[in-house]
């Protein structure tokens, strides 16, 4: 009976101690709770199909149940079949391997359809046989930082993928970072660590003082510093003229320690490119002919020195004028009418003449390009005085005129020869073909001819002519009687058997000239000169 006793308080006791216990854990659970029902992690308990056992707020939310009513929830028809089935997949690996814990991600929808990726990290509890129980599953929202991983990737890629040079560093100098396109700048490979390369020995020794004394001290006090330094290649040396944009990141930025950063570019190019720009202002200004930019509605927008000397303008004159303002021959129509062509040829040459200051005029040679920029359009103008040139061409011009009328007269002379044989007779000997013009220059030849050597017989020899016409021959006839009236006569010689055909067939009457076969008869007619008059006198009765 003592023991019975003895036992029961013992019970008590322990009872009393347990309800203790049970009521701390219970206070603990009460202290908990918050923390569980406020976590922005999804904390519930499935069973091995999928069933919800506990779900916190957070899950609650998620799946759209309401508190104390999660029994007929399945936590997989939130999943899509792929996810469910790969879940499936990890818990039967892990039970096989009777593994306690699993974590994989997840797609995951809420009540509103809307998938989102979740961190599943699985407690799996068995039962006393070893079989799989329930599972606590702690569940962390990845989808914003999900979106925070692609924006630094691209960020980072876009650092990567620069041109420029872009570095960090700590507030000592040291380099922390730097991308692809500075080191390939400085000559590193991209194993080689870049915090053995202080950033001040990045610069060329020279600005390394003004770099020290005024650059830092202006980023420590004012956050940045632009600028045009020079850097200087680890490898060979190579000076590099840069633009330095170096500024500074405050802790609240970086998520850590302050640092210097950097986004640095190369000039060399634009460097080479501004010495060309140089080079072709300077070729420009000091060219010897005109040059002028202009808009297309003819406003001058540059004038070179040369211009300003042509023109008698100064250049700043000149920028106030258009080009209607130097054309003296071109009216505003057509000015207008010759910067639609030269848009549409994209060059145009042509001569014009300019207006002076003085309002003295000068002849030019303009040629036009249609040039765009940023789709905008203008003209480009080279113009040349041709003064000399005109007067040098109005001179060969006036030399070869007189050139070409003493090959004319030789020319007449050559081919209307006057040759006299005797004090009396003159000979004509013709060759070729007698057009009216030439006909004409016989007729005035031989009436100078027979009145300069006073003669009274013209011999005319045919015998080198291939035809004669109407005309011709009737110009023939006029010259016999032409020649009569001054007190000769005319002899023909040298017919040939188709001109005599043709004169026949024309009906030519060559009555009142006297005619031989040949030169040769003609000659030794004219020679016995009495007897031809004689033959004269007789035919004109």
């Amino acid at each position: 009976m003592r023991t019975n006793e003895t036992n029961f308080t013992r019970l008590q006791t322990e009872n009393e101690t347990l309800r203790q216990h049970i009521g701390v854990l219970e206070q603990r659970i009460a202290q908990l709770q918050p923390f569980v029902d406020n976590t922005d992690d999804l904390l519930f308990q499935i069973d091995a199909s999928g069933r919800l056992l506990y779900a916190n707020a957070s899950a609650r939310r998620l799946l759209g149940i309401v508190p104390n009513n999660g029994g007929d929830v399945s936590v997989f028809a939130h999943l899509s079949l792929e996810e469910a089935e790969h879940i499936q997949q990890t818990l039967t690996h892990t039970v096989v391997q009777h593994q306690q814990h699993a974590t994989l991600e997840v797609q995951m929808g809420d009540t509103h359809g809307e998938m989102q990726t979740m961190l599943w990290q699985m407690t799996l509890c068995y039962a006393v046989e070893g079989q799989l129980d329930h599972l606590n599953c702690i569940c962390r929202d990845m989808t914003q930082q999900k979106q925070h991983d692609a924006e630094r990737r691209m960020f980072q890629a876009l650092i990567e993928h620069s041109t420029d040079f872009i570095g960090f560093a700590s507030l000592e100098g040291r380099p922390i970072f730097l991308n692809r396109a500075g080191r390939r700048l400085m000559e590193m490979t991209d194993e080689e660590d870049i915090s053995n390369r202080p950033v001040i020995d990045h610069l060329v020794p020279a600005d390394q003082t003004f770099a020290q004394e005024t650059i830092l001290p202006t980023v420590m006090q004012k956050g940045c510093w632009q600028g045009e330094v020079r850097f200087r290649t680890f490898q060979s040396g190579t000076e590099i003229p840069v633009l330095w944009n170096i500024f500074l990141l405050p802790a609240y930025e970086t998520g850590g320690a302050p640092v210097v950063a950097t986004v640095t570019r190369d000039l060399t190019e634009q460097k080479r490119q501004e010495a060309a720009l140089h080079k072709a202002q300077r070729s420009l200004d000091q060219a010897v002919d005109t040059v002028l930019w202009g808009t297309m509605d003819g406003r001058i927008t540059y004038a070179n020195e040369a211009a300003s000397k042509d023109l008698g303008y100064s250049r700043d004159e000149l920028l106030t004028m258009t080009i209607t303002d130097l054309d003296f021959n071109k009216t505003t129509e057509q000015l207008g009418a010759i910067l639609e062509m030269i848009r549409e040829q994209q060059v145009v040459r042509f001569e014009t003449v300019h207006l002076r200051k003085d309002g003295s005029t000068f002849p030019v040679e303009v040629t036009v390009y249609y040039l765009t920029f940023d789709g905008e359009e203008f003209l480009h103008a080279f113009v040349r005085d041709i003064t000399a040139r005109k007067q040098a061409e109005a001179e060969q011009a006036a030399l070869q005129q007189q050139i070409i009328d003493a090959q004319r007269e030789a020319l007449r002379e050559l081919s209307t020869p006057m040759i006299p044989i005797s004090d009396e007779v003159v000979i004509m000997p013709l060759i070729g073909t007698i057009d009216s013009s030439r006909a004409q220059q016989v007729m005035e030849t031989l009436l100078e001819g027979v009145a300069q050597h006073r003669a009274t017989l013209a011999i005319l020899d045919i015998t080198g002519v291939s035809m004669v016409d109407t005309q011709v021959a009737q110009v023939f006839i006029q010259a016999a009687q032409a020649v009569k009236l001054l007190g000769a006569q005319v002899m023909i010689t040298g017919i040939q058997p188709q001109i005599a055909q043709t004169l026949v067939q024309l009906g030519i009457d060559l009555n009142g000239m006297l005619t031989r076969s040949s030169l040769q008869s003609g000659i030794a007619a004219a020679l016995r000169q009495p007897q031809v008059g004689k033959e004269h006198h007789a035919a004109m009765r």
